[in-house]
């Protein structure tokens, strides 16, 4: 027989797994979590100039406070979790009674309640695996069609850069980065110049693309015949000025 264990989301042999550790540490996961959300209230109508020692200043007239957080974005509400339930009820008794020394009339309520989700819950190891390969076959299949309705091999070459080509976001994320990069080099050393190289430069790249970024630190003319590399033997490796594989003319002044 076969049992299913709706915290763990995984199905075991015997009931002897909830013994387990891994089992007894998800009951106190969610037993913490279910403590705190009841021991915790919802501040509403909260001003700018309301600041966590205000509001703690006030609600630990009801009880000891645990923690205390205001909202960064808009600032417009607050959560405070008391140490126990009974300082949360003792504080809700008083829901229409808040009023701070400014004069600001606080509203309070329960926290919202949520279920409890372990990493293991959102979506199994396993079922992760799965998806994935659902998905690589499912594409794979596409791209096997796209390419049997293409009559040469030019349209079917087309094809395959079109589905591997950098998406748009992470292209714009990219630029970003490599914007705020310079930023950085810029401030320290203001004559510093970055370059883009390799496919980010000529528009051949794809999701799993790398950047290449080259670091000129001053204009000064670097001669491409003294340049040399070390290969694993420690013989000295001369880059030919010539070679298709360098990315960038090193006969141009920078």
């Amino acid at each position: 027989m076969v049992f299913r264990c709706d915290l763990c989301r995984i199905e075991v042999p015997d009931a002897d797994h909830t013994k387990g550790k891994r089992h007894q540490a998800l009951l106190n996961a969610r037993e913490r979590f279910e403590i705190s959300q009841n021991s915790s209230i919802y501040i509403s109508r909260i001003k700018p100039e309301h600041d966590e020692n205000i509001l703690k200043d006030y609600f630990s007239r009801f009880g000891q406070i645990k923690n205390c957080f205001i909202d960064k974005e808009k600032h417009t509400y607050a959560i405070v979790e008391y140490e126990n339930i009974d300082s949360a009820n003792k504080c809700l008794e008083h829901s229409d009674e808040h009023k701070l020394n400014d004069g600001s009339r606080l509203k309070v309520k329960q926290r919202n309640h949520h279920e409890f989700k372990s990493k293991r819950m959102l979506i199994s190891e396993q079922e992760f695996l799965n998806i994935n390969k659902e998905k690589e076959i499912e594409q794979h299949a596409i791209m096997v069609q796209k390419l049997n309705n293409q009559l040469t091999i030019d349209e079917q070459a087309e094809t395959i850069v079109e589905q591997e080509k950098i998406t748009d976001e992470l292209f714009k994320m990219r630029e970003e980065f490599f914007k705020e990069l310079e930023i950085m080099f810029i401030k320290y050393f203001p004559e510093a110049k970055l370059c883009l190289t390799g496919s980010m430069a000529n528009s051949l790249a794809t999701n799993l693309s790398d950047m290449d970024i080259v670091l000129i630190l001053n204009d000064t003319y670097i001669e491409a015949q003294h340049l040399s590399s070390s290969n694993n033997s420690g013989e000295s490796m001369n880059i030919d000025e010539n070679s298709c594989s360098n990315d960038i003319d090193m006969n141009q002044n920078k």
